[in-house]
């Protein structure tokens, strides 16, 4: 019973086009994105240094965040085979 669930899993086309919910989660991730620019903007135009200090914290998150992503992602496909 486990097998047949297994091939008619693998049988099944993929569909190219995202899911609904990846597309929430692309806005979702955008909009915390659009907020976290503005609150670089208004805070670092009343800091002495400016908002470069900032914009390098926000831009070795980000780097963090596609660094950890692109690991997880090679460690699934090198299970897989």
């Amino acid at each position: 019973m486990a097998e047949s669930d297994e091939q008619q899993r693998s049988s099944r086309p993929r569909s190219v086009l995202p899911s609904v919910q990846a597309i929430g989660w692309a806005v979702i991730l955008l909009i915390l994105a659009g907020y976290f620019a503005w609150m670089i903007i208004e805070m670092g135009g009343h800091a002495v240094t400016g908002g470069w200090p900032m914009l390098g914290v926000f831009v070795a998150a980000l780097a963090g965040a596609i660094a950890a992503t692109l690991g997880l992602m090679i460690g699934r496909t090198g299970r897989r085979d």
